[in-house]
């Protein structure tokens, strides 16, 4: 990790407990990892970024939470099926 990333990582994990996942949201949204491709594991990068996104972490890594988001997804393209 280069000296910038391991400095951001640290004003990051250093913000008041205050932060709520908004502002949680905000900080993944502007995030643009150089780590991730089309060969990540994502399992594993949740694990590894669980203390920067604890909140979305949790979801990513909770099994029922991501039938829940397949399932809707699945849904979605069922129903748009349909309507065509």
């Amino acid at each position: 990790m280069s000296e910038y990333d391991c400095h951001r990582r640290t004003l990051l994990l250093s913000q008041t407990i205050e932060d709520d996942w908004q502002a949680e949201l905000c900080r993944y949204l502007k995030a643009v990892p150089a780590d991730v491709n089309a060969d990540t594991d994502i399992v594993e990068w949740w694990s590894d970024n669980a203390k920067i996104y604890p909140t979305f972490a949790r979801m990513a890594l909770d099994q029922n939470s991501q039938l829940r988001i397949v399932m809707h997804v699945l849904g979605l393209k069922l129903l748009s099926s349909f309507k065509s």
